[in-house]
């Protein structure tokens, strides 16, 4: 039958009898929409753009080696006898540094009771006493 038609529709010039429903041409325009789709998303996988191309970055990381979490005791204390004894450098050598700041301190404050005794002998030697006993609590 459907070569008859298309004989008499040829032979008469008549258009075409449309049989198909609403629903059943909507169905088919959704299929070429994605059979479109299909082929684009193909022919974009098999022929990406160069502008596309995302470059990947490869590092040589060398990887660590897994280590165990328990530590034998004789490594653990030897490691604690080392931090032990750096700890102990450092306070020795805030020791020395503070011992030589006291020192120089000691120094200054020698130099300025010598300087203060100095002032209050002259002041005496004035005939002034009080004034000189003034500096000196002054000073001290």
């Amino acid at each position: 039958m459907n070569i008859i038609t298309r004989i008499l529709e040829k032979v008469f010039k008549l258009d075409p009898v449309d049989n198909s429903c609403q629903s059943c041409e909507h169905l088919r325009l959704l299929l070429e929409q994605e059979r479109r789709e299909k082929e684009r998303l193909l022919s974009y996988l098999i022929q990406p753009k160069d502008e596309d191309k995302v470059e990947v970055q490869v590092t040589k990381d060398i990887p660590k080696p897994i280590k165990s979490r328990y530590v034998p005791w004789s490594i653990r204390a030897r490691e604690l006898e080392a931090q032990d004894r750096k700890e102990a450098l450092l306070r020795e050598q805030k020791e020395t540094i503070s011992l030589a700041d006291l020192e120089a301190e000691m120094n200054l404050i020698d130099k300025e009771i010598k300087d203060a005794s100095e002032i209050s002998k002259t002041v005496s030697n004035d005939g002034s006493g009080q004034e000189g006993d003034e500096q000196h609590r002054a000073v001290s």
